[in-house]
């Protein structure tokens, strides 16, 4: 079996477990996520019919950018695709959202969309690539979809250049510690919320009753798989994964212009960190702009 199609299985079995608690596991990245998506849409409406609007979003998981799109009270034609059907099941399921009919669901391979050319006006995909083994084919296939001048949101994905600037990713993630100790989150514990034990328990069951594997993987090997592309999915930084804005523009973004590049210092709020926190972001905003934990890209097609 191709190495891609393994990572691919051991996403949807990962995703497929983790998806009835998915939201209590990342809440805070889902508060700040929803600000930058309601900040999109403001714009992007008062340029664009919301009733001709075709919206592919590629990983939608528990649907967090079509919640915010129903706060508008807009109807476009919204196809939601993820690897993991029950993924998709929480969005239908999802109280907010059960009822709209405008939301079509769809189990898809992100590098390999089933869709016909130029179909779609906006293609979002959501802290999503970094769990894709070919990132360059999902740009491919995004810019192929798109209809000419049409949108693909890339939305907080993990900068390369904060993980190899060292000295500013040590501070951030022992200022990031001590918040975690004094945030609310604290109260939760980490069997609850922080432990993926049991997720990677589920998975070795299903790929050794798939005849996958002969022999339990790692907890580490399936969360590196998971997170194929992120620094810190394993018990080590890999300072060779995230992505470079500079590695976008020249391998992945041909045939796109970049619109707008927004740097995130997302991980809650500092409340044990204090003014340590805010001095430090202040610092790195000032000093190493390009340098935030992640980023945003709005591109457009050629």
């Amino acid at each position: 079996m191709e190495k891609s199609i393994f990572i691919k299985k051991i996403n949807r079995y990962f995703h497929d477990i983790e998806a009835n608690y998915f939201d209590f596991r990342h809440s805070v990245r889902i508060r700040e996520e929803s600000h930058l998506y309601r900040g999109f849409f403001q714009h992007f409406f008062r340029e664009n019919q919301p009733d001709n609007v075709r919206i592919l979003e590629v990983g939608t998981g528990t649907g967090l950018v079509p919640r915010v799109l129903t706060s508008f009270h807009y109807s476009p034609q919204y196809l939601c695709i993820d690897l993991s059907f029950s993924m998709l099941n929480a969005v239908r399921n999802c109280p907010d959202l059960c009822n709209k009919g405008f939301l079509r669901y769809s189990v898809c391979d992100s590098e390999q969309l089933s869709f016909k050319s130029e179909r779609f006006d906006l293609v979002i995909c959501n802290a999503a690539l970094h769990h894709f083994p070919n990132a360059e084919s999902f740009f491919e296939e995004a810019h192929r979809v798109l209809t000419p001048g049409g949108i693909l949101i890339i939305g907080h994905e993990p900068n390369k250049r904060f993980w190899t600037n060292r000295a500013v990713s040590f501070a951030y993630r022992t200022l990031h510690k001590i918040n975690k100790l004094f945030s609310r989150d604290a109260q939760i514990s980490k069997t609850e919320k922080g432990d993926y034990s049991k997720v990677c328990n589920g998975v070795n069951e299903i790929l050794l009753n798939k005849g996958l594997i002969t022999e339990p993987l790692p907890h580490e090997t399936i969360l590196g798989h998971v997170d194929i592309h992120s620094p810190n999915s394993g018990s080590k930084i890999d300072y060779s994964k995230g992505f470079a804005i500079q590695e976008i523009k020249e391998r992945f973004s041909k045939g796109y212009s970049i619109e707008q590049i927004r740097y995130h210092y997302s991980q809650g709020s500092p409340n044990g960190a204090g003014i340590l926190w805010r001095l430090f972001r202040l610092y790195n905003r000032i000093v190493f702009p390009a340098s935030a934990p992640s980023f945003s890209l709005i591109l457009r097609k050629g």
